[in-house]
């Protein structure tokens, strides 16, 4: 009976590391520093290299793939940046070059859960660089779950970055939509906090439940 119950304990346990494994976008891949130019923490990625159709990298334990560029200009590149900070991690996706007309760009970004099975984005932040003020340029950040259900959105201009976005997600996916209005931003930024040592809430749930389980079949061993 003992071994029954502790049987039905690390069930309980592997079910629940089994959900948090499920929102991983992308298998394990090419670390970024050797696709792109600067240090690790700190990387750049010319156009024909980020807007490829296969073009995936990992980031410490951050996943970026899927890069759709829309018609965002050909000379544009991408900046990857981390910065820790206390028991956070903030990464910043950064696209820069000349942006005088309309475009939409997307992207997933996602944790390996096998670096960090505790870890959550729960933040999502924007910006917009306009150093010539000429024109009212703004973008619309959309983020979405792996499914496809909307999770919130920012709108940021020249001095206003937007509102934060809220989230508890191991997986995202991420669009820009960048509207020009005579104006030639520089640059569009999103930066997503990791909290190190949260617990996701289906991970929590099951193991509650799983030790309510234990301890109750522990008392009817008792009694009997």
């Amino acid at each position: 009976m003992k071994k029954s119950v502790l049987c039905t304990f690390v069930i309980c346990l592997l079910g629940a590391f089994a959900v948090q494994a499920a929102p991983i976008l992308a298998p394990p891949v090419a670390q970024c520093s050797t696709l792109g130019t600067g240090s690790p923490t700190n990387l750049t990625f010319a156009y024909t290299a980020w807007s490829s159709a296969n073009f995936a990298c990992e980031q410490q334990d951050k996943i970026y793939s899927n890069f759709a560029p829309g018609a965002i200009p050909t000379d544009t590149t991408l900046s990857i940046q981390l910065q820790p900070l206390g028991g956070a991690d903030f990464h910043t996706v950064t696209f820069n070059g000349s942006f005088m007309a309309n475009f939409l760009v997307s992207y997933d970004i996602a944790i390996d859960l096998i670096q960090s099975p505790m870890a959550l984005i729960t933040r999502v932040t924007g910006d917009l660089s306009n150093p010539s003020n000429l024109g009212t340029p703004s973008n619309l950040k959309t983020v979405f779950t792996e499914a496809g259900a909307t999770v919130g959105s920012l709108t940021s201009v020249p001095g206003n970055p937007g509102s934060t976005i809220v989230t508890s997600a191991t997986a995202l996916h991420v669009t820009d939509q960048y509207t020009a209005n005579g104006g030639a931003a520089v640059s569009l930024s999103n930066t997503f906090r990791e909290d190190l040592n949260a617990v996701p809430e289906p991970l929590s749930y099951a193991l509650v439940g799983g030790g309510f389980l234990f301890l109750a079949s522990l008392r009817r061993i008792r009694r009997g």
